[in-house]
């Protein structure tokens, strides 16, 4: 009984840990729905703003594409401008500066007869949008003298942006196999 408890505590953490780590600001809309194998489900996005959408799939595998240019992406390269294709939790940022409205489409892989999924929206605060995008959206705007051009940030070096990734892949790692032997 006590172990189940703990288990119960590290998983509870760890959804929290992973669930602070994809999406920050207000969550404004959450959508859930099943989409059948090889099929989409679309959305169309109007609000103006850095969006984030987490897409976690409760059954099944769904992934997620989105476009500024189409209504309705797909997985061809030439039909989005945005993809999250995982085979667990998915998600994008959509920048401010796409047009509006932005094309969604949730679609279910055909491993599978159906996915059902849970679509989350989050407004980020503008604030947290680096300056040098802003810079680049103002300029676009037509507010160059206003807003100077900002440099680009350095690239990381192969394989930094993957280590807060990797890490996390490891601390589950970790905890399950510890999970399964003291279950064994």
């Amino acid at each position: 009984m006590r172990v189940h408890a703990i288990i119960a505590a590290l998983l509870a953490c760890l959804a929290t840990c992973v669930r602070l780590s994809v999406a920050t600001g207000d969550l404004v809309q959450r959508l859930q729905d099943v989409v059948a194998a090889g099929n989409y489900t679309y959305f169309r996005l109007n609000r103006a703003g850095s969006v984030t959408m987490v897409l976690r799939s409760m059954r099944g595998d769904a992934d997620l594409y989105v476009s500024e240019s189409t209504l309705r992406p797909d997985f061809a390269f030439e039909n989005h401008d945005l993809q999250s294709v995982t085979c667990g939790l998915d998600s994008v940022t959509i920048p401010a500066a796409f047009r509006r409205p932005v094309g969604v489409g949730v679609y279910g892989h055909p491993h599978h007869m159906e996915s059902e999924y849970s679509l989350e929206i989050y407004l980020s605060d503008d604030r947290s949008e680096p300056e040098y995008e802003r810079a680049e959206r103002d300029n676009e705007a037509g507010f160059a003298a206003a807003t100077p051009k900002l440099p680009l940030p350095d690239m990381p070096a192969y394989g930094e942006s993957h280590e807060e990734e990797s890490l996390l892949w490891t601390i589950i790692v970790g905890v399950l196999k510890v999970l399964f032997d003291v279950l064994l």
